[in-house]
């Protein structure tokens, strides 16, 4: 056994050992239980040495092409900070849209004269939003994030054109509702 980079089988070894040590079933020798009987080790081959040391190198290439993997895939230094910046922004324009329909909304009753549909710009957004949010979390198990956050700036953004070319408060109210679609997969995709 190697002390410095144990492979997967060596730290097995020791993990069942450690775990037999500390449920008090101590073997007197190495390859052998309490009673005294022989018990198989991972090492064994049973004479098939040259296919279980072939097997046990490919599985240790894979690990290590796994450790590889994952160390390759973490971001750090001026990407990541843009990836954070981004994201950032995102927040911001979801949040920033939330929270100015609330000072527009004096104008937007003057200019469409329509008192009565005054609630539903903001519950037409919120109804759309909070009713496909399960369905985008369920999409993220699908669909990278990456793209199902695009697709989330994709659909905000259309809702946020027709909300500005709008005529008339039913267009408007449309437009919220196409706004919420885009904003519900923003946040489970964000995080």
């Amino acid at each position: 056994m190697t002390s410095e980079n144990p492979t997967w089988v060596e730290r097995a070894e020791n993990a069942m050992a450690e775990e037999s040590v500390q449920n008090g079933v101590v073997s007197a020798e190495p390859g052998t239980n309490q009673s005294g009987t022989p018990t198989p080790t991972l090492h064994e081959n049973h004479g098939h040495h040259d296919d279980a040391l072939s097997k046990k190198e490919g599985l240790d290439g894979d690990v290590e092409a796994q450790h590889s993997a994952e160390e390759s895939s973490v971001m750090s230094g001026p990407k990541l900070y843009l990836v954070f910046v981004s994201l950032m922004f995102c927040i911001f324009m979801f949040a920033l849209d939330q929270s100015i329909v609330a000072t527009a909304i004096p104008v937007i009753v003057s200019d469409f004269h329509a008192f009565d549909k005054v609630g539903w710009v903001i519950t037409g957004y919120f109804l759309t939003q909070c009713g496909l949010i399960l369905l985008a979390g369920q999409l993220l198990t699908v669909v990278r994030a990456k793209w199902t956050l695009l697709g989330s700036i994709f659909w905000f953004e259309l809702g946020s054109l027709i909300c500005a070319v709008s005529h008339s408060m039913s267009v408007l109210i449309f437009a919220r509702a196409v706004q919420g679609i885009g904003s519900c997969p923003s946040w489970p995709s964000l995080l």
